[in-house]
């Protein structure tokens, strides 16, 4: 990440390393995510929009291959639809849209580490780049996968488990991606030191998580509300719509993170400053 002014003075911006409450928090994602808006917004937008475009195209492929006629037949007075499905190419949709699902996934969580890592630099007085996010996000790309795919794990396990366990596990995991991105805490390393981190202020940061998620939700609702059957106009959308919140939510993460240290370890800038050192790609 290039060095540059820092994004708050010292007027309690969201850069300014000490405890916060739930609303400060949310407010400093805010704050941080108006002064880098352009930078963030590029780093997903690369992606975000071709992806969601493309999968869109395949799925309106899908649909096309599965014909109804309606009306065919009744079966105790209730009439019901035949569905035929044109040969291979239902299947052949179906793969390619899974196949896009998971690179998508994948590449989400990239970009949610790239993001990270460049939050977290702006409280040392570095400015968030595309160049710079890329960089790191590609130069940690297996750690950052392999993260998120035991994260991953972890909670679906927990939901299946009467889904209150998984909403326990989603908070104990919570940081599990800045302690990758900060300290280099890599694969269960990461996952134990988000564990120790969240343990003892779980409610506060299931709250954050909790209103980070309705807020999203809104905006992603409102955004791509239903406009017809035109797959582009949706799928355009829908990749703007993850371009404005997954910066949020990966601001979020950061800063719950930081706020925990602080409370548990009295972060400062200078430690904050060394352990980004050595994790420069």
């Amino acid at each position: 990440m290039d060095d540059g002014s820092n994004t708050s003075g010292a007027n309690g911006g969201p850069a300014e390393l000490r405890e916060h409450s739930v609303g400060e928090i949310l407010t400093g994602a805010f704050e941080m995510y108006r002064a880098n808006w352009k930078a963030l917004m590029q780093v997903v937008a690369i992606v975000a929009i071709p992806l969601s475009l493309v999968g869109y195209l395949i799925a309106d492929q899908l649909i096309r291959s599965v014909t109804v006629v309606k009306g065919t037949g009744a079966s105790g007075g209730v009439t019901y639809a035949d569905i035929s499905v044109s040969g291979g190419g239902f299947w052949r949709a179906s793969l390619a849209s899974a196949l896009l699902l998971f690179v998508g996934v994948l590449i989400a969580q990239v970009l949610t580490g790239a993001i990270t890592r460049g939050a977290a630099g702006v409280f040392v007085g570095q400015q968030i780049t595309v160049a710079g996010a890329y960089s790191f996000g590609l130069a940690r790309v297996w750690s950052i996968l392999l993260v998120s795919v035991l994260v991953g794990l972890i909670v679906g396990i927990g939901f299946v488990l009467f889904v209150i366990p998984g909403f326990i596990f989603l908070t104990w995991l919570a940081v599990s991606m800045p302690a990758l991105v900060v300290e280099d805490k890599r694969g269960r390393g990461a996952l134990s030191r988000s564990w120790e981190l969240v343990k003892g202020r779980s409610w506060p940061v299931f709250g954050t998580l909790v209103v980070a998620s309705v807020i999203t939700s809104i905006v992603n609702t409102i955004i791509t509300a239903p406009f017809g059957h035109d797959w582009f106009l949706r799928g355009l959308l829908a990749g703007i719509a993850s371009t404005v919140t997954t910066p949020f939510t990966a601001l979020v993460g950061v800063l719950i993170y930081l706020d925990l240290r602080v409370r548990k370890e009295r972060l400062d800038e200078a430690t904050l400053r060394s352990d980004l050192a050595r994790t420069e790609p």
